[in-house]
């Protein structure tokens, strides 16, 4: 039991249907343990999501004054990713540090940032720092989400043809957390009204 918990991480508990008493003790013990281990897991990983989630919304505040966006991005997100049948480990992972995707645009002037025309090339090139930005603020972390919202950070502006940035990679290079946060961040920006557009039909 003790080895089933280190390979899958899962707090299995174990039957105690046994004639021997001290091995039922045992395993009566070994199953209030693996209960208080889990439920401690549990609560650290809705702490450390709650967490994310406030400082996403947070600095989503400064680009989107309802900050609903970092929301819509991670259940656009969830929709794809559960459409394309992968682990849902993996996409409750991806839908809790997708909100994280733009954080670095905190470091970005106001005068770009809430532009309500055109960028020029400077000030394309200044907002297009976010993505690296964003990626030193959440990299370094022993925390295996924010580890996965610095990935995304880094590579939601990167192009299948590689034509995006920072680093300019392409096709299966772009990690799949990147692809898919890309593709809901898109989604939702084409969706939404901005300064300089009208929200285009779901259907276009």
């Amino acid at each position: 039991a003790m080895d089933d918990v280190a390979r899958t991480g899962k707090y299995s508990q174990v039957s105690i249907e046994t004639p021997d008493a001290e091995t039922a003790q045992l395993a009566a013990s070994f199953n209030a343990m693996v209960s208080e281990i889990g439920a401690a897991t549990d609560k650290i990983l809705s702490r450390e999501g709650e967490i994310i989630q406030r400082l996403s919304r947070a600095g989503e505040l400064r680009d989107d004054q309802t900050g609903q966006h970092v929301v819509r991005v991670a259940k656009i997100s969830r929709v794809v990713a559960e459409k394309l049948g992968l682990d849902p480990t993996f996409v409750e992972d991806l839908c809790r540090a997708s909100p994280m995707h733009d954080v670095g645009k905190i470091s970005i002037p106001d005068a770009i940032l809430h532009k309500p025309g055109k960028l020029d090339d400077d000030e394309r090139r200044e907002m297009e720092t976010h993505a690296l930005r964003g990626y030193e603020i959440l990299s370094g972390s022993d925390s295996e989400l924010v580890q996965l919202a610095a990935e995304i950070a880094l590579s939601h502006h990167e192009r299948w043809d590689g034509k995006g940035y920072p680093r300019r990679i392409s096709g299966d290079d772009i990690p799949i957390s990147g692809r898919l946060t890309a593709v809901a961040d898109v989604c939702d920006a084409l969706l939404s009204e901005r300064p300089y557009k009208k929200p285009w039909p779901l259907s276009e």
